[in-house]
């Protein structure tokens, strides 16, 4: 694909991840009106926010299976049409239990994007500039949020909270119809070695439990498990907390928690993805998990000094820097993200969505083909011997023999793999080696 449209792709990305969490965040900046509309207990509203996210992480696994089978674009598509009418029927509610029925709705649409999303990208940017990329995508998250609690309350101000929820569906609407005009790329495009398909082989539940073993990978469960306790928490209740607590009115309270929100999830969401970037070049090895883990360890300090302070002004900037801190989430985000096998991307997110949201990749080497003819197997091992180091040389051994030293070919059966383990720069690596029948006398 040409650079120029995989930029094209990633603002159409960036733009649908804007729009997923200004949809998301509205509720919070309004909160405090539905409640006196619909006389509702801060438990009661509470729960609406748990709707969503108890749909969004059970619904996570079965779409990010389809988005692996299926086409990406498609998923995607569908997905914005969903939480785009959610968020209508959400401004149309006139009781709470359709506002229930309509945020929960919203969560089976917002499920189906993120595992198709983040594997769609992953094919259009190579392992050099993906956590580039990603960080960049990440930080519609960030404006997103900013607009939902700035935009929502200032528009709840004025014409009403029913008001704000309209006029984010129909930007969303556009935005399916462009996911739904995107090129759907072939798995694996970007990467320097492995195959290229079109459609992988079927991805069944065995494949979750199989990418739970990456030690990478239920790292970065626990970590975003954590990051979403916390952002998610605080996030939802902040323009509450600021009302409540510094007696704001409902338009400014918002605007200051969007003003907070996006300046420091946009840093940290930004300087990342370009500080892990740029530490891998230096350092010849991944540094997503450093950066995120001292992210972690500072926001943790910074978040609970903000909520020790007596006044607005000393607040806000520690608030500020603890979600700045916290969210140099693409750093270790792309763990997941850029590290895993192309075909596991989809399946991956969404075992992470779930998982992480309950509570609120490496490179894996391809399976290697065995060989339908017994003559084959039995062919001297000595002869015509094709060596290939993986190519995730940085991230640890393939699992199950699995060999990297594929030839791209057509049939299968001509190739036979032999794996052996060697050690190389003090880490153990796996030697892929595969014996061509054709190679042989």
């Amino acid at each position: 694909m040409p650079r120029g449209y995989a930029r094209y792709v990633l603002a159409v990305m960036v733009g649908i991840n804007f729009l997923n969490y200004l949809d998301r965040y509205i509720l919070p900046a309004v909160a405090t009106k539905i409640q006196a509309e619909f006389h509702l207990t801060d438990g009661q509203v509470g729960l609406l926010g748990s709707a969503f996210l108890l749909v969004y992480a059970v619904a996570t696994i079965p779409f990010g299976i389809w988005a692996d089978r299926g086409v990406r674009k498609t998923v995607i598509g569908i997905g914005v049409t969903i939480w785009s009418l959610a968020t209508l029927f959400t401004g149309l509610a006139r009781s709470y239990a359709q506002l229930f029925a309509a945020r929960a709705v919203m969560g089976i649409g917002e499920a189906s994007y993120y595992p198709a999303g983040t594997a769609l990208l992953g094919d259009y940017f190579k392992k050099e500039g993906r956590g580039r990329a990603m960080s960049v995508w990440a930080s519609g998250t960030a404006v997103g949020i900013a607009v939902g609690f700035a935009g929502g309350g200032i528009v709840a101000s004025i014409l009403g909270w029913r008001a704000a929820f309209y006029m984010t569906a129909v930007p969303g609407l556009v935005f399916a119809v462009l996911a739904f005009g995107l090129r759907e790329p072939l798995r694996g495009a970007a990467e320097a070695r492995g195959p290229q398909i079109a459609k992988p082989a079927s991805i069944t539940w065995r494949t979750f439990a199989e990418l739970l073993r990456i030690p990478t990978l239920r790292a970065t469960i626990a970590a975003e498990t954590a990051l979403f306790f916390v952002l998610g928490g605080a996030a939802f209740w902040l323009p509450t907390y600021l009302q409540r607590r510094f007696a704001l009115g409902t338009g400014t309270a918002g605007t200051l928690a969007g003003g907070v929100l996006v300046v420091g999830l946009l840093a940290g969401s930004l300087l990342g993805g370009t500080i892990a970037d740029r530490l891998a070049v230096r350092r010849r090895t991944a540094s997503n998990l450093p950066v995120g883990i001292a992210g972690f360890i500072l926001g943790a300090v910074f978040v609970a000094l903000a909520l020790l302070m007596p006044s607005l002004v000393l607040f806000v900037p520690m608030f500020l820097l603890g979600a700045a801190c916290l969210y140099l989430r693409p750093a270790h985000g792309s763990c997941h993200r850029g590290h895993g096998r192309p075909l596991d991307r989809a399946p991956s997110w969404g075992l992470v969505c779930a998982l992480c949201h309950r509570k609120t990749v490496r490179r894996v080497a391809q399976p290697s083909t065995r060989p339908a003819d017994p003559a084959a197997a039995a062919a001297p091992a000595g002869r015509g011997l094709r060596r290939a180091w993986p190519a995730a040389r940085g991230g640890g051994r393939p699992r199950h023999g699995d060999a990297m030293g594929r030839r791209r070919d057509s049939n299968p059966v001509k190739q036979v793999v032999f794996p052996k383990s060697v050690c190389r720069s003090n880490q153990r690596e796996d030697l892929g080696i595969t014996l061509a029948r054709d190679e042989l006398p």
